[in-house]
């Protein structure tokens, strides 16, 4: 059985790492499949090379949008939402079979 932290900052550190360790895979996962996703979809070198730029483009939007946000939901729901987003993403990329 795991005990709790007894400092309420490692909790949050801990769950940073979780976060910032299950993004990872996403922003790096199209570089080494690139041949694959040549091979089996319509995309070219172009198309894939667009597609490696998707994530860190809208993590850029989501960057300038971050004071709005932080002011319609303010920092802890905020970060909530997003985790709950992001948990949401990698259930649905376990059970989905399409791009979509």
């Amino acid at each position: 059985m795991i005990d709790k932290p007894s400092n309420p900052q490692t909790a949050i550190l801990i769950a940073i790492l979780a976060v910032a360790i299950n993004l990872r895979p996403a922003i790096a996962a199209i570089g080494p499949l690139a041949d694959l996703i040549e091979t089996h979809t319509a995309l070219n070198a172009s198309g894939v090379g667009l597609l490696s730029t998707l994530p860190i483009f809208f993590m850029g939007i989501g960057a300038l949008s971050v004071k709005l946000l932080r002011r319609m939901l303010g920092e802890e729901r905020g970060i909530s939402v997003g985790v709950a987003l992001i948990a949401l993403a990698c259930f649905a990329r376990m059970w989905l079979n399409s791009g979509w």
